[in-house]
Formats: C-alpha cells, structure tokens, sequence
C-alpha cells in the first residue's frame, strides 16, 4: 500500500475543524501471500501484510497524544485469474487495521474493509 488517504470527520477541537483528507505513505516490509491450486487458470489465495504508515497529521483524529506514525497490519484473501504465463488479475477482500500500538497516550485505530482489484506479475 504505497499511498492512502483517510477522509477526517469534522471535529471540535479548541475551534471547529471542518471535514478534510489526511494522505500517508506507508511501507509494509513483513508479509506473505499463499496461493492454493496455482495450476488451475483461476485459484485462491490468502495473503498479511504488516508495516508502518506516516500520515500529515495525526490519524484517526487530530488531539494532543496522538501521532501521525502508526502501525498496519491486514489480513485478506481473493482469487486470482490467470490472463497469460506470467500475469493474473486479482480480485479480492482485507480487513486493515491502523493504530500506534499504545505508542503514545492516545490510540484510537482505524478498522477498515477494503475490497480490491489488481494486477500480478507471477515468477
């Protein structure tokens, strides 16, 4: 997940902040995917990912104690359909978790279901 961008409710804080997008870049260096009867020209996989994620400001709400550093870690799986030898679109479902890890006072977490299409380039 090189980029995301979380819609920020509006909140009160010392003044009223209106509705706005927060971006982040993240990186997520540990993970596996395992794919079940890879021969067949469609077949399913399961797949994690875990990292970290910088954000503009503080996510998923912007009050003292919190950060803009937090962890992710998702869990998902899907189909893949083979379009060639080497190549298959992906289609499929994560449930993505975002908080600090009680890194700093305040953790509130994002949950997030995210459903998705890709491309693969297969070994």
């Amino acid at each position: 997940m090189p980029a995301a961008v979380l819609l920020q409710p509006g909140q009160y804080l010392p003044q009223f902040v209106p509705a706005h997008a927060v971006y982040g870049f993240a990186v997520t260096p540990l993970g596996f995917t395992v794919d079940f009867a890879r021969s067949h020209r469609i077949y399913p996989f399961l797949q994690t990912n875990e990292g970290i994620i910088a954000s503009s400001e503080p996510i998923p709400i912007n009050v003292t104690g919190a950060t803009g550093l937090n962890f992710l870690i998702d869990l998902g799986g899907g189909v893949r359909i083979k379009t060639g030898q080497r190549y298959a679109i992906s289609l499929g479902y994560k449930f993505l978790h975002i908080s600090n890890g009680f890194t700093s006072p305040v953790n509130p977490g994002v949950d997030n279901n995210v459903f998705y299409a890709g491309f693969s380039i297969l070994k």
